[in-house]
């Protein structure tokens, strides 16, 4: 896992959504273009991308992955859910009593910068 801090967004050169509207694209944080880069530059093997934004009850999760470069799950976006069906798309099962995302640990550190 690699948190889309600050220090990863400036290195990837990542635009906010807000730059360049896309209307099928669901991510604030992370255009497109930069997404797409940074799946070819991971090569191989299953990437993700997960975007969390929740403030009080309201929000939701969006996802998407790549294999081998190709956009093989999402985006997909929904109030719940989301992050298990990415965290399954790569790999992960959930054990007894957790979660995809609590199996991983992730559910220690709600927030980025946590991390």
């Amino acid at each position: 896992m690699i948190p889309f801090n600050e220090a990863v967004r400036a290195a990837a050169g990542a635009r906010p959504q807000g730059a360049n509207p896309d209307s099928d694209w669901p991510f604030e944080e992370i255009d497109r273009g930069t997404a797409q880069r940074l799946a070819r530059v991971a090569g191989a093997g299953r990437i993700a991308y997960v975007e969390v934004e929740y403030f009080g009850n309201a929000g939701g999760q969006s996802a998407v992955g790549w294999q081998n470069g190709e956009c093989n799950f999402g985006p997909k976006s929904s109030v719940a859910g989301i992050i298990n069906e990415a965290a399954r798309f790569l790999g992960d099962r959930a054990t007894s009593g957790q979660d995809e995302l609590d199996t991983l640990g992730l559910g220690k550190h709600r927030r980025t910068e946590q991390w």
